[in-house]
């Protein structure tokens, strides 16, 4: 499997997570979340790239026809057990358990 690059968008033969800017990029967007929701890291196949979307109060606010590949429980029942209610110190943290084998499969499959 690979490594998933923000910056061409293609898979290289790394299996470390994507680059800190795109991390960045993610967790912003899932901290940023009002109320519950989701950050999603998507493959948006029009443009052939890789979009940071949100997704909150169960509205479908990811492009049409793009491809979630990673998606980030922002609600407090994703983090209050650990975290309470600090979102900001659970999503960095869930960072270090996301199976990026796994990312990258899905991210092959769909970009093709």
């Amino acid at each position: 499997m690979g490594r998933i690059s923000d910056r061409n968008a293609r898979i290289t033969r790394d299996p470390a997570p994507p680059s800190m800017a795109l991390k960045a990029h993610l967790i912003a967007a899932t901290v940023g979340v009002q109320g519950s929701g989701w950050g999603a890291l998507a493959w948006e196949p029009v443009g052939r790239r890789l979009v940071v979307n949100q997704v909150y109060d169960h509205q479908s606010n990811i492009g049409q026809g793009s491809t979630p590949l990673l998606v980030i429980d922002a609600w407090e029942h994703a983090n209050y057990p650990q975290h309470l209610n600090d979102r900001a110190g659970f999503v960095p943290a869930i960072w270090s358990v996301i199976d990026w084998a796994e990312v990258a499969r899905r991210f092959e499959s769909v970009s093709g």
